[in-house]
């Protein structure tokens, strides 16, 4: 199954606060026909959440997440700062 790990959820917070988004907003992992996006949304039904510090703040939709069973959200340091980045499981 698709994972957060904890380090992503933190930074996925982080960036929602300083983004200065309104309640129940979370990072929303999006599936398109060129690749995956992380944008800020809204939690749909059905979706599966990844919390933290008791706060929603990672969705991505159950089919998405069933297509993704062996990826994992990562919070990468790069030369540009902290990036959440989709990586498979090895």
């Amino acid at each position: 199954m698709f994972q957060v790990t904890e380090e992503a959820a933190a930074h996925a917070a982080y960036q929602l606060t300083r983004a200065g988004t309104p309640e129940g907003t979370v990072m929303r992992l999006i599936g398109h026909d060129n690749g995956l996006t992380l944008e800020p949304g809204q939690i749909e039904p059905g979706d599966l959440t990844f919390d933290h510090d008791g706060r929603p703040v990672v969705a991505v939709s159950s089919a998405l997440a069933e297509d993704l069973r062996n990826v994992v959200l990562q919070a990468e340091e790069t030369d540009e700062g902290t990036r959440l980045q989709v990586r498979e499981r090895g």
